[in-house]
Formats: C-alpha cells, structure tokens, sequence
C-alpha cells in the first residue's frame, strides 16, 4: 500500500526496497555529478564544496549561480563550510585559496600561509566556539581566527602529536577537542 517492493531470499533473508526520501540536488539543477565534500544552505541558497571548485545552486530555481566567489574558487577543492553566529560563511579550501570568509554575497577574505601566520593552506575542518572565534584544522595544526585575523595556532611545536587534524568539536563548557589522522 506504501509502493514498496519486497523480495523474499532463501539465503538472504528479505529485503524492503522503498523509494527514497533523499532527491539529488544536482540531478534536479541539471548538473553533471561530482564528488561533493560538503553542503551549506547559505542566505536561501545551496553552496557545495566539491573537489573540483565551489558550486552555488539557487534554492528556489535550482539554477547554478556564477559569482566573484565561485570564479575564484574554480578548480579549488572545497573540503569544509560553516556559518558562523555573525552570518559569515566560511570555507576550508585544499589549496592556494586557503580560509575563506564571504560575508552577505559581497565581501571576500583569504587567511593564507602567504598573506596570513596559519599553519598551511589544506583546510579540513572548521567549526566556532563559544566566545565567537573560528578553529580551523590543517594537514599541520589548528588556527583560530578572532577579529578577521588569526590570533594563535596549535601545531607539533605546541605539542600537537599528529598535526593533520580531520575534525573538530567542543564540550559544553567550551573544550575544544581535535580529531587527528592516527
């Protein structure tokens, strides 16, 4: 009555197939796939982080949006996203690009191994704390970023067993815990 199928095995058991409640958003854009790394709906918006750059579908027309941001972020791997308490959104980018603050679809900040005392430019994970501040975890360390600039960094020099950090996350009283690659 539900339009399931069910299948019966002798060796296996049975088994539901059902259709699924997940809709691909890029089959309903008319995009071609790809490896999607993470998905943030950002002032109405779908913002996807792929391997291959930035990729912004309209949330009421799924139409793809071409902006500065995702010009700039072109053949950029895109590995981590996050909104922060000030509405900024932030990408971790796998390269040159670095940390990346948009704010309200107009203004752009890179924090760089260039530009910026971070740790390197391969961003796996981000997340805020408490009082505001952003910790972004590296393939060396955690950076944290307060007032539009970094104000520290964590790394094997600070006693950082294995700097590649893979996520991040905090207790209620604000400890911040890093999950590292072994």
């Amino acid at each position: 009555y539900e339009g399931n199928l069910w299948v019966a095995s002798s060796r296996h058991g049975v088994m539901k197939l059902a259709k699924s409640d997940f809709h691909n958003l890029f089959d309903e854009a008319g995009l071609k796939g790809t490896v999607v790394n993470c998905v943030t709906n950002y002032n109405g918006n779908w913002y996807c982080g792929t391997d291959s750059g930035l990729i912004i579908i309209d949330g009421e027309t799924l139409n793809p949006i071409e902006n500065k941001l995702t010009s700039m972020l072109s053949g950029v791997r895109i590995r981590s996203t996050l909104i922060d308490s000030s509405y900024n959104l932030w990408l971790g980018s796998y390269g040159e690009t670095g940390l990346i603050r948009y704010h309200n679809n107009e203004e752009i900040k890179n924090f760089t191994p260039h530009q910026d005392a971070i740790t390197n430019d391969r961003f796996s994970c981000l997340i805020e704390l408490n009082d505001g501040t952003i910790a972004a975890g590296t393939s060396n360390g955690i950076n944290l970023v307060s007032g539009g600039s970094i104000v520290s960094t964590i790394t094997q020099k600070d006693g950082l067993e294995n700097p590649q950090i893979l996520c991040l996350a905090t207790n209620v009283d604000g400890k911040l815990y890093a999950g590292s690659d072994g």
